[in-house]
């Protein structure tokens, strides 16, 4: 038995029994080769049970040859991994990054550091623990893999070798047989050994990582220290008054935003991204030529101001391109942020005549791009002091002339009456910037520079930042209003049938992204970015505690969002599926809405599961309860889940359809909507009847419309005796003939239905389809049949009854043949 297994080993295991281990370098770059012709380099996972576990001698064919296919897999994850090297390369890169920033950092050199270069340095030490930190998750991903294969490596090593034992005790073994066991121990410590190897070169990495983010730690509690200071003494003087302020100590150095090394940082962080943003623009460029030249063309419904920004194409796509730096490249230096800001001035003045039209603004706005071009220059150059001050002081004095010069000649008021609030709001928020400037101005002058630093270059930020923002959206939206219109977009039904609907979402989201945009802007202006977060985690993190389980308003805002959310997204998809996609397709009648319905459905679990777990709760826990509330659903709730459970088999069996004329108890309606609880079924008269889901399954309905959209409607028609019956069947079908509403097929029928007690009785059958209201119908018919029989002479006789005296008093008779004979009717 022996000897067919070893046949069995050597026919199915590669590399035959004089495999040899092979050798691998360090992490990085190694290379495998087999010493012995045909072996192949084995790998780790051989067993995943612990323990030894004795192989027999008929299984170890099998064994071996699946031992041989793990370790060759195995050893290609060992090797293939390029984890720690991309991540020791990360490293060794930041390294001169965060030795630079620890000088910029030091106690001296940050005591003398402005707001805008804390801002930066906090940015930028901030972005490079960030980026340790992902760093430190992927290598302790690493580090577990290779302790799982470690373990496996074990396990399989202890099995073998009891392996080897047996066969070794065992009489008879053929020796090749114990040689090919061997080998396999020895691919399992070779690959333990590269394996430890690995393990340890991460382990060393993680300690080095642990140093770089402990010091990026230090700078960054040093940096919010320095920030806490400085806004202490915000209300504090920091330097001697401007006409006794000179180059002696005590006077505080200018700060400036410096571009040396931005560009290099930028590089660093973005360089790899450059050429595909690049490509992006001028696709944007070329969409924006294309739309601009059309729209001139067309002329095809836009606003004037629209189609003045769209004939100025690059300007546009260069105000969007500049305005998008800032969400594109969010961790890019300060110094970048600001140079984009100056180029922007470029296009926004060649737009400025088509976004503002009122003239009399031009001139303001025009002093304003002028004060922040001043700004920013002089914030480039690193002066000297006093002059610093004395430049922030004129920049003040200038900015305030101009804003009371602008409240006083009536342009902030808005033109219109029926102005938005917004625009109403603007005088005031001129009157408040006029008392922040005379303060800057005041404070500048006796010295509080922090103050001063902190208002002027803050309120010209803010206004400039927000004419930007203003402007780069009145330019978005005058590109996607021109797409809307353009024939690619006409192709799309919803845009077809719903542009103005779609233009007015698209802009009210503009205008939250705006607003939040300048809001969380004024945050970082004013330096209040941290105190908010601060503020607003503290807020959200506030937990309640009931028994074991706390929710804390963070859960409960995330769960309102996400409901809010799936809300949105199911009404959206709902509307496109509705209005664009289903119509395309070819459907039976009331598929549509199924379809449309039950993806409203599915998106309404995936966010409610999903709000569950933004609000916290543990999933598992949820299961259990609604476990233990199963019971008491089924009883105390049996009603609610019978109608639900009667909606979906409408929904799925579609025995009533969206839009059916169905009967109903008497009632005659068209089912409107079916819903999860019940269905609306709207009435002839008007009214809307909410039937539950199980009275339309359980109950007898009559569907009108399941097969077809035709109704017969039988009409009764009554002639006096004496009348040609087939006489009057040819009139009533003339009659039919001439209403437009009644079907040709089927045939219209006239039918001669017997011998009535006071006529002759027929009925006309004929056909209506359900989109006419078919007692409409009827009464039109009614009216041509009254019409054919009149002209016919034709009478239409009314119940008569024949009566019979057979007693009746002597003075009555007496009475009635007086009356008679005098040729009056008898009175009564």
């Amino acid at each position: 038995m022996l000897a067919v297994a070893f046949l069995l080993c050597v026919l199915a295991t590669p590399g035959g029994a004089g495999a040899q281990p092979t050798d691998s370098g360090v992490d990085g770059a190694t290379t495998d080769a087999s010493v012995d012709a045909g072996a192949e380099d084995p790998a780790v996972e051989v067993d995943s049970g612990v323990g030894a576990v004795a192989i027999s001698p008929a299984a170890i064919a099998q064994e071996a040859r699946d031992a041989t296919a793990q370790l060759q897999a195995d050893a290609e994850l060992v090797e293939g991994s390029p984890v720690v090297g991309s991540v020791r390369a990360r490293l060794e890169s930041s390294d001169e990054d965060l030795a630079g920033l620890e000088q910029r950092v030091a106690p001296g050199a940050i005591a003398a550091a402005g707001r805008s270069d804390l801002t930066e340095l906090t940015r930028r030490v901030g972005g490079l623990d960030g980026d340790r930190a992902d760093d430190e998750e992927a290598l302790d991903a690493r580090l577990a893999e290779l302790s799982e294969l470690t373990s496996r490596l074990e396990n399989a090593r202890n099995r073998w070798s009891d392996a080897e034992r047996e066969l070794r005790a065992t009489p008879g073994t053929p020796a090749l047989v114990v040689q090919r066991s061997e080998a396999l121990l020895r691919r399992i410590d070779e690959l333990h050994r590269r394996v430890a190897e690995r393990t340890s070169a991460v382990a060393e990495l993680q300690h080095t990582l642990a140093e770089h983010r402990e010091t990026a730690s230090h700078l960054l509690e040093r940096l919010h220290e320095a920030q806490h200071e400085r806004r202490a003494r915000l209300f504090s003087r920091t330097a001697p008054p401007i006409w006794a302020a000179s180059t002696q100590a005590g006077s505080e150095a200018a700060s400036h935003v410096s571009i040396k090394g931005s560009w290099s940082t930028f590089y660093t962080l973005y360089g790899d991204q450059l050429p595909l943003h690049v490509g992006l623009f001028i696709l944007l460029l070329i969409a924006v030529v294309a739309l601009g030249r059309w729209s001139m063309k067309t002329a095809s419904g836009a606003d004037h101001a629209s189609l003045a920004i769209l004939s100025r194409p690059f300007a546009a796509a260069l105000m969007l391109g500049l305005v998008a730096i800032r969400f594109v490249y969010p961790r890019a230096p300060t110094a970048i942020f600001h140079a984009a800001a100056a180029f922007a001035l470029i296009p926004l003045l060649r737009l400025l005549p088509t976004l503002i039209r009122r003239r009399a603004l031009h001139r303001p706005i025009w002093a304003l791009l002028g004060l922040f071009a001043a700004h920013e220059i002089s914030a480039s150059l690193p002066l000297s002091p006093p002059l610093p001050r004395i430049l922030s002081l004129l920049v003040t004095l200038v900015f305030l002339t101009g804003t009371i010069l602008v409240l006083r000649r009536g342009y902030a008021r808005p033109e219109d009456e029926g102005a938005s609030r917004l625009l109403r709001a603007v005088p005031r928020a001129l009157q408040a910037t006029v008392v922040l400037l005379s303060i800057s101005a005041l404070a500048e002058i006796f010295g509080y520079s922090n103050l001063a630093s902190l208002l002027t270059p803050g309120l010209l930020d803010l206004g400039y930042v927000l004419f930007l923002l203003l402007a780069a959206v009145r330019v978005l939206d005058a590109v996607l209003s021109a797409t809307l219109r353009s024939p690619f977009a006409q192709v799309s039904r919803t845009v077809r049938f719903h542009r103005d609907l779609i233009e007015a979402k698209i802009r009210s989201v503009l205008q939250f992204l705006t607003a939040a945009g300048w809001l969380y802007g004024a945050l970082m202006v004013f330096d209040l970015e941290d105190p908010a977060q601060e503020m607003f985690s503290d807020v959200f993190n506030w937990q309640a505690n009931i028994g074991s389980w706390s929710l804390s308003l963070g859960d409960l805002v995330g769960f309102g969002l996400v409901v809010w959310l799936t809300r949105y997204v199911s009404r959206i998809l709902s509307f496109l599926l509705e209005q664009d996609v289903l119509p395309r397709l070819n459907l039976p009648r009331g598929a549509p809405a199924t379809v449309s319905r039950l993806a409203r459905y599915g998106v309404w679990l995936i966010g409610f599961i999903a709000a569950i777990g933004a609000a916290g709760v543990d999933m598992s826990s949820i299961a259990l309860l609604v476990s233990a509330l199963g019971v008491g659903i089924g009883f105390g709730l049996q009603t609610i889940v019978n109608n639900f459970v009667s909606g979906l088999i409408l929904i799925f069996e579609r025995p009533i359809r969206t839009g059916d004329m169905v009967e109903v108890d008497g009632m005659v309606g068209r089912v409107r909507e079916i819903g999860i609880r019940a269905s609306v079924v709207r009435t002839l008269k008007g009214a809307e009847v909410i039937l539950p889901n199980a009275d339309l399954v359980s109950g007898q309905v009559i569907n009108w419309t399941l097969s077809d959209q035709r109704r017969r409607v039988d009409v009764p028609v009554g002639v006096a005796y004496g009348t040609d019956p087939q006489r009057v069947i040819d009139l009533l079908l003339e009659a039919s003939r001439t209403v437009p509403e009644v079907s040709e097929k089927p045939e219209t029928l006239a039918l001669f239905l017997g011998f009535g007690a006071s006529s002759l009785d027929f009925e006309l059958r004929f056909w209506v389809d359900l989109k006419h209201e078919w007692p409409t119908v009827a009464s039109l018919v009614l009216v041509a049949i009254h019409a054919r029989l009149m002209e016919a002479k034709i009478e239409i006789p009314f119940p008569q009854r024949d009566l019979h005296v057979r007693s009746i008093a002597p003075e009555a008779a007496a009475a009635i043949f007086k009356e008679d004979s005098r040729g009056e009717e008898p009175s009564v």
